[in-house]
């Protein structure tokens, strides 16, 4: 993601750099797979890829905030009630 965002021009190289490097610092847990019900849904919903609904399945189950720079996504995850952290 962290390239993808490179590319477009919405992050700076070095702030991708910072980005991961702070990812790196968190414990990293994992979880099952999503419900795939709720995942075409909220894809169908929102207009998001399924990879992008995955993400907001995960945070609503868990009922954590999701971090994100994709516009749609925000708006998705605030519709859906889920916390977006977008800085």
């Amino acid at each position: 993601m962290c390239l993808l965002g490179e590319r477009r021009g919405r992050v700076t190289d070095a702030y991708a750099d910072e980005l991961l490097a702070e990812l790196f610092r968190f414990p990293i847990d994992f979880d099952d797979l999503p419900d795939q019900g709720s995942v075409m849904m909220f894809a169908r919903r929102h207009q998001l890829t399924v990879y992008d609904a995955a993400y907001l399945e995960l945070a609503h189950r868990e009922d954590i905030a999701l971090a994100t720079l994709d516009n749609r996504l925000v708006l998705a995850a605030r519709a859906e009630g889920v916390r977006a952290i977008t800085d």
